[in-house]
């Protein structure tokens, strides 16, 4: 029980870092294409769909950032995304590979 909960508490951190990280991105975003891009990015929760499209996919390409700033946070959101992508992906198969690791042990130790 004691490590679960450690791991929910891991979870909630990272959850809790992924937000601030899309707040202050979308915040950025707003900043650096509001005044070339007012029809698209209105407000900072347009901003937000952004870049949480940016973030965890690779975009609708409805809107695409016009300034160099903008650009640059941009590549910034997708390449952060798609790393705890990959982080993700590579934890859930060692955790698997770990598993079947403890379930051989486990069926060794119960055979004897």
């Amino acid at each position: 029980m004691k490590n679960s909960k450690k791991y929910f508490l891991r979870f909630i951190a990272v959850i809790f870092f992924l937000g601030v990280f899309l707040f202050f991105s979308a915040c950025g975003l707003y900043l650096f294409e509001r005044a070339e891009q007012s029809k698209m990015i209105e407000s900072i929760p347009d901003a937000f769909v952004y870049v949480f499209l940016t973030m965890f996919t690779v975009g609708y390409s409805d809107v695409s950032s016009i300034s160099i700033g903008g650009k640059y946070l941009s590549m910034i959101v997708a390449i952060i995304g798609h790393l705890i992508g990959l982080a993700c992906m590579i934890g859930i198969i060692l955790s698997t590979f770990r598993l079947g690791k403890v379930l051989r042990r486990i069926k060794a130790k119960t055979n004897i």
